[in-house]
């Protein structure tokens, strides 16, 4: 039997709504620190939501969080 690898990135989120299941957000707006997504993570959250509309994150910030 072959194994084939593939580089393949689930999607959780989706995976969960198809499912009918409930997907926790977190909007993130004032904590500039890459910690959050490790805190919201770990506090259940299935998503992070990075409003760079109404705060004042960089690029370089949103993509670090990210």
């Amino acid at each position: 039997m072959t194994v084939h690898a593939t580089n393949e990135i689930r999607n959780y989120v989706a995976e969960k709504l198809a499912r009918d299941e409930l997907v926790a957000s977190l909007t993130v707006r004032l904590v500039k620190n890459i910690a959050i997504a490790s805190i919201a993570k770990s506090c259940g959250f299935d998503m992070i939501y990075v409003d760079i509309e109404h705060n004042t994150f960089s690029i370089d910030e949103t993509s670090q969080i990210c």
